[in-house]
């Protein structure tokens, strides 16, 4: 990106800035969608990422760029909030776990073309094009959109019955639907008039939706649950390996061998997650975290002790097998299972709150991580060590199974 360089301190920001629109994103938008719906958001949101293309493609300084940057982390942070609350929401019990899947297999795949591509434009002025191209996916999604239906329980937080009964036999092509409305109407209903939540009262109740979420009990339980488990995925330490992979291979490789390793490693995690998108449902959330906090644990310890012992393939190997552990269970299951874990009218303070945690540890890492291996080496990852075994204590004792359960068997602590 030849004319942008600006030093370290600018390039470490301009990494960071997009998470910290990720937060901007991701706070705002769960409440946004309690207020005009699911689907108005997602569809609206795309605006983000199409400013933020034009912005970064045609940028002649670095603010410019820096400001493309948090526009794009701003649609990034309201989409991983209200995406899987749209998945959970429109999805059956059984296959709940696979298409909530669906989010990070096609990051995975969009990580992968990107960098792919960068292989082959990294030169000036091809570099601009890899920016412009995201403004298509944008683009796209708000065409798709307008096929696509808002979720049965927003609707009938909005007591509209006869609309949400229509959308949900719509979703289940011609099934029977008459249980599980019913389960869901009675549900939804249920905790509508217990929160006074009916369509009348939308502009007073998101003040009293919060303060409800910390009076209830369990609703309470899990949104602090939801944020430990948000803050493990950022602090297990994948977006050190993800922002600066290329700089630890190409010392371990060389440059040129260093490259096509990283793009390779972004094809393995494309694959896994797809095997995680058939296994999640018959082995449960659970598992998946706890095995990938214990894999990220182990392999960082690892990469300490190859670069310790200059053992260069136990460095790459670590590297890879990081980043794979990652995706085994820290790479969906967070975003996967918040919105599993709450009643619909808990669910957009709920997962705000929680995507906001998320992005907050993914700016602070983002920022300070290239401090901590300048002034630490490899060495920094001793403290994602320590982390991960801890996050898999924490899941361990606190996290619930969400495994083929409604949504309202699992806000009821069933």
């Amino acid at each position: 990106m030849s004319g942008l360089r600006d030093g370290g301190s600018q390039e470490g920001f301009a990494v960071a800035v997009f998470a910290l629109g990720g937060l901007v994103g991701g706070f705002f938008a769960g409440p946004s969608a309690d207020r005009v719906g699911r689907k108005k958001v997602l569809f609206w949101n795309n605006l983000n990422f199409v400013i933020g293309a034009v912005l970064l493609a045609a940028s002649v300084n670095v603010p410019m760029f820096i400001i493309g940057r948090f526009f794009v982390g701003i649609g990034s942070g309201a989409g991983s909030a209200i995406v899987p609350m749209y998945i959970a929401e429109v999805s059956t019990t059984r296959y709940r776990g696979a298409m909530g899947a669906l989010l990070q297999i096609f990051l995975a795949l969009g990580i992968l073309i990107s960098q792919a591509l960068g292989l082959a434009m990294n030169t000036v002025p091809t570099w601009r094009g890899i920016f412009a191209i995201t403004a298509a996916p944008g683009i796209l999604q708000m065409v798709l959109l307008l096929f696509c239906c808002e979720t049965p329980r927003f609707l009938l937080t909005q007591n509209q019955v006869e609309e949400a009964k229509k959308t949900l036999q719509k979703l289940r092509s011609g099934a029977h639907i008459e249980n599980e409305f019913h389960e869901m109407s009675t549900g939804v209903q249920g905790v509508n008039h217990e929160h006074d939540m009916s369509a009348g009262h939308q502009e007073a109740s998101l003040t009293q939706r919060i303060k409800d979420v910390f009076a209830d009990k369990f609703v309470r339980r899990m949104l602090f649950i939801g944020m430990g488990i948000h803050a493990s995925q950022q602090l297990s330490g994948i977006n050190g390996v993800s922002f600066y992979s290329t700089a630890i291979l190409t010392e371990a490789t060389g440059a040129d061998t260093a490259s096509g390793i990283t793009v390779g490693i972004s094809g393995l995690n494309f694959v896994i997650n797809c095997i995680i998108s058939f296994i999640v449902d018959r082995f449960g959330r659970r598992p998946l975290l706890m095995t990938s906090s214990t894999g990220m644990g182990v392999f960082a310890l690892l990469l300490v002790i190859g670069d310790a012992t200059h053992v260069n393939a136990l460095k790459v190997l670590s590297v890879i097998c990081f980043a794979a552990s990652f995706n085994i269970g820290l790479g969906c299951v967070p975003f996967m299972i918040t919105p599993e874990m709450v009643p619909t009218w808990a669910a957009g303070v709920v997962i705000s709150t929680a995507t906001t945690v998320n992005w907050i540890c993914n700016f602070i890492v983002g920022f300070i991580f290239p401090t901590l291996i300048n002034a630490m080496g490899s060495k920094v990852f001793i403290i994602f060590v320590v982390l991960n075994f801890l996050f898999l204590i924490f899941d361990y004792v606190f996290v619930p199974e969400t495994k083929g359960k409604t949504v309202e068997e699992i806000s009821q602590g069933h």
